[in-house]
């Protein structure tokens, strides 16, 4: 009898113990503690995947975050590991993105993830990162739906939906623009702008007159006949446009063409530098956004940033890169902070602590949000008269310079004629 109690014992020891292991083997989160803190103790290597739209997407979040890498790197990295980059092309196509955010999952030697900048690929993609235990810093995606689904590894360091429209509303009401004609894109992303601008509209007195939308696959004959409807059948004063490149800039187009010559308020997506220097160019007017970049911050972060970035790049910096570039940071930075590379022990961190920007600090709440960043107005007509300003001030240093070459020239001419013995010069000046 007794041998038998023990060979049932050991039985249902075996029964846990292929239980526990069983189970342990099927959670990927520590599998990826395991195999990123081997790498990061032993080959002092850190892996984050970014992943994001890159060929179709004109900004230049890339070398912000690659600059950032840069200069972890050069500084002797993360407690002495060296960052390594994977960068990932989504395609802007949401089930390309959601495969590839499993492709991404299902490596146990990333840390974390950068990404992705379109709304409907990072809310899958969200879910599938936070089982499989990954690290996702979203820079670019504003739909408030992100960070109310309870993903403790999910953050973003750009402020959401609800701040930008209000920021839009504000900026109506301030200029008196009071019968507004809401039109987005039929995507997670507009429809979740639109909202938030048409919901600040209803708390600010500010009416909505019309509401619309279109789709990615519609062309400058379905712009124009809604702006026909709206212009036959709507008194407005402005029209709030929440859609994304290129299609923004063939809407713009469009109704500049028809003679309409209305305020066009945008929000971040208008944030491209080919739409500004399109805008600036044509000498199109009356045209606004509303965007967490500010590229006229006295903030010594930015200048430095500014700096660091032009140099490395020859270009100015915009909205993308500052996000991806603070992105990268601020995981380094928790990373440090934490000693560690398992992500549960890093996203507590980055709750708690406050993090460098290029804009000013960010703090993060319990859902993963960035609290307190300030929404700045783009005013185009504003930014064209500065770049004029600039290029007239240059224009008038390379004259300058011009002036002060051909006087030096003159007084070398002058001079050496007086070392040779040259007794005319004296009469030339005299006369």
């Amino acid at each position: 009898m007794k041998k038998m109690k023990a060979i049932y014992a050991i039985t249902a020891l075996f029964a846990v113990m292929s239980l526990y292991l069983s189970c342990k083997a099927d959670n990927p989160s520590l599998e990826r503690d395991k195999v990123t803190t081997k790498l990061f103790k032993k080959q002092h290597i850190i892996r984050i995947a970014c992943a994001s739209s890159w060929k179709k997407n004109d900004s230049l979040q890339w070398e912000g975050i690659e600059l950032a890498k840069e200069e972890l790197n050069a500084a002797g990295g993360v407690s002495g590991a060296q960052i390594e980059l994977i960068k990932i092309d989504d395609d802007l196509d949401e089930k390309r993105g959601l495969g590839l955010a499993y492709e991404i999952a299902l490596r146990p030697d990333i840390t974390a993830v950068i990404g992705h900048s379109n709304s409907g690929i990072t809310l899958p993609a969200s879910r599938v990162y936070q089982y499989y235990g990954l690290l996702m810093f979203s820079p670019m995606s504003t739909v408030r739906k992100l960070t109310t689904q309870g993903l403790s590894l999910v953050f973003r360091n750009i402020p959401d939906s609800t701040a930008f429209g209000k920021a839009a509303v504000t900026l109506c009401k301030q200029k008196g623009w009071n019968r507004i004609v809401i039109y987005y894109v039929d995507t997670v992303y507009g429809e979740d702008l639109a909202n938030a601008f048409d919901f600040s509209c209803s708390t600010e007195d500010v009416r909505v007159v019309e509401r619309s939308s279109f789709t990615m696959l519609d062309e400058k004959h379905n712009f124009s006949n809604a702006l026909k409807f709206w212009n036959a059948n709507f008194d407005y004063d402005a029209i709030f446009l929440a859609g994304s490149m290129p299609q923004i800039q063939v809407i713009i187009e469009t109704i500049r063409e028809s003679g309409v010559k209305k305020p066009i308020v945008g929000a971040d997506s208008f944030e491209y530098p080919s739409l500004e220097e399109w805008i600036i160019n044509k000498n199109i007017g009356n045209i606004y956004a509303v965007s967490s970049y500010e590229r006229n911050s006295e903030l010594e972060s930015f200048q430095k940033f500014h700096e660091a970035f032009v140099n490395r790049y020859d270009k100015e910096p915009d909205q993308e890169s500052v996000q991806g570039y603070d992105a990268l940071k601020n995981i380094a930075a928790a990373i440090e902070t934490a000693h560690t590379v398992k992500n549960k022990e890093i996203a507590t961190v980055l709750r708690r602590m406050v993090c460098n920007g290029v804009m000013g600090p960010y703090k993060f709440n319990a859902r993963g949000d960035v609290m307190g960043k300030d929404i700045y107005v783009l005013d185009y007509d504003a930014i064209r008269a500065d770049l004029a300003k600039e290029r007239h001030a240059e224009l008038e240093q390379t004259r300058q310079k011009a002036w002060e070459s051909v006087e030096k020239q003159a007084e070398k001419v002058y001079n050496d004629r007086l070392k040779t013995g040259d007794k005319e010069i004296e009469d030339e000046y005299v006369e």
